[in-house]
């Protein structure tokens, strides 16, 4: 017998979205403004994936952690939320199968690394939050992606078994 499938969940950045321009553009701008050069996209993609704190770590290098926290983290969150969908597109073809999913009542979530107030403000930009049931990010769980917490916690939240979820 075939499972229903009644839940996708999805990462978000480099799947659903192409969003590496203005992620580029918020650390260089975050960078330029604490003295540092700015790196070019391939050094600011290998640095990519551990959420917004091990970017600018990374790009950072020697930074001490209370500055990073307290000055620099704040600054490029405050920045990307206002510059996050100038060059952030949709993958060809995502728009068209989130509408079947939810023509064929599938759930549909992103678990991410991204902080959630900027994901849903791209979900809404990109006019597709009517098709994304629920969105986790590292404000809900206490362990990020890869940890598998995030998508334990969206099946969770939509009661979504696991032979049932994608």
């Amino acid at each position: 017998m075939k499972a229903e499938i009644s839940t996708v969940i999805c990462d978000f950045d480099g799947v659903i979205v192409d969003s590496g321009g203005d992620i580029c553009n918020a650390v260089n701008h975050t960078l330029v403004m604490h003295g540092k050069q700015a790196l070019s996209k391939d050094e600011i993609f290998r640095a990519v994936g551990m959420g917004p704190r091990a970017l600018l770590k990374r790009c950072f290098g020697d930074i001490d952690d209370d500055e990073l926290d307290d000055v620099v983290l704040p600054e490029y969150l405050s920045y990307y939320w206002e510059h996050s969908v100038e060059e952030t597109v949709l993958y060809p073809g995502v728009k068209e199968t989130l509408e079947k999913l939810h023509d064929m009542d599938v759930s549909c979530a992103i678990v991410t690394n991204k902080p959630e107030n900027i994901t849903k403000r791209i979900v809404e930009k990109l006019d597709i939050s009517e098709y994304i049931d629920c969105i986790v990010g590292p404000d809900s769980v206490s362990q990020m992606k890869p940890h598998p917490e995030g998508i334990l916690k969206v099946m969770e939240i939509l009661e979504s078994e696991p032979e049932e979820t994608i």
